[in-house]
């Protein structure tokens, strides 16, 4: 019985964005049609800004069960080391035995971003092209290149607390698709007149306000900071028409939903649905151009199992990765 091991390199190439855009949208379907079995995250805390992570889930529509474990170390934000390390795993389901270990960065960084990608091309308003990037991080990074696979932009701004990554970020942006980026000075200068908002940042405190937004806008917030932090403010919840990933997620996790809503500033019913919901119909999508609309991101496990099971594919047709005697066979009956 033979493992598969798929690197960060394998992963990017074997996973593109365009790709991952599609794979989301088929998952989010398959999700609200068929269910999943997801559990809550469950971490080990090294420190309070080190922590060990698991997601565990079995998804049903793929056949595939698998976890999610990765170190979350917000430090290393700006150095060599990315701030989510660690492995996807990958288990069919008839004998149980282990398919494959694959990166769990890179996964991570794309899913996230293609989630991103689908929650704009279904709710953003068609002619939006002028773009806020909150967070020049890692997740910046992958907003960026997830909306230019959906928008047609002609404008882009970034905003970081640290003006030499909001820099970097923008030459990046110029050598890789051709577009100007703007570095603002504010969360406010940044959004200002934006069509499409992209939020990912560490904050504990909110620091997109909903007087800054306006109408029309699409936003996706994926700072995650745990369900004690939040980088919206309740104003942009209560004008927004919001849509999550998945609700059972976002309702234990997302501070950003879960402190407005225990502290009675928000109900429950201002979240529209999942992003499967609208696409299966069971929920309705932006009604016309003045709306605000929110989609706010966790992460659920079953994103990394797709995505895990579509590399895995791909990678024993093009014969990526290496493959490795894990053992899983009963000895005492060869």
């Amino acid at each position: 019985m033979k493992t598969m091991i798929l690197g960060q390199e394998d992963v990017i190439e074997l996973l593109p964005m365009d790709e991952c855009i599609d794979l989301m949208e088929q998952t989010f379907s398959q999700l609200a049609l068929s269910g999943a079995a997801v559990f809550p995250r469950s971490k080990v805390v090294v420190d309070p800004q080190k922590i060990l992570g698991f997601m565990p889930a079995y998804f049903p529509a793929l056949e595939k069960a698998g976890i999610k474990v990765t170190t979350v170390y917000p430090g290393n934000s700006g150095t060599r080391y990315h701030v989510h390390q660690g492995v996807v795993l990958l288990f069919e389901t008839e004998n149980g035995s282990l398919q494959a270990i694959i990166d769990a960065a890179e996964v991570t960084t794309i899913r996230t971003g293609a989630a991103s990608g689908l929650a704009t091309r279904i709710l953003a308003r068609d002619d939006a092209t002028k773009l806020a990037i909150i967070g020049a991080g890692t997740q910046g990074n992958s907003h960026l290149e997830a909306m230019t696979q959906v928008r047609d932009l002609e404008k882009v701004r970034v905003f970081d607390p640290v003006p030499e990554r909001a820099e970097a970020f923008a030459r990046r942006g110029l050598l890789t698709y051709k577009l100007q980026i703007e570095t603002a000075k504010s969360v406010a200068e940044a959004v200002c007149d934006a069509d499409i908002i992209c939020i990912a940042t560490p904050a504990s405190e909110p620091v997109l306000k909903g007087e800054w937004v306006s109408s029309g806008t699409h936003i996706n917030s994926v700072g995650f900071g745990g369900p004690a932090a939040r980088e919206l403010d309740t104003a942009l919840l209560r004008k927004s028409k919001i849509y999550v990933d998945y609700l059972e997620t976002v309702l234990h996790d997302c501070g950003d939903l879960v402190i407005p809503l225990k502290d009675g500033e928000l109900e429950q019913t201002a979240i529209r649905g999942g992003l499967g919901d609208i696409l299966t119909g069971k929920t309705e999508a932006r009604t016309h151009d003045r709306e605000i609309t929110l989609f706010k991101s966790a992460g659920v496990a079953v994103q990394d199992l797709s995505a895990a099971d579509y590399i895995y594919k791909k990678a024993l047709s093009s014969g990526s990765g290496i493959s490795v005697k894990i053992g899983g066979y009963n000895l005492l009956e060869k």
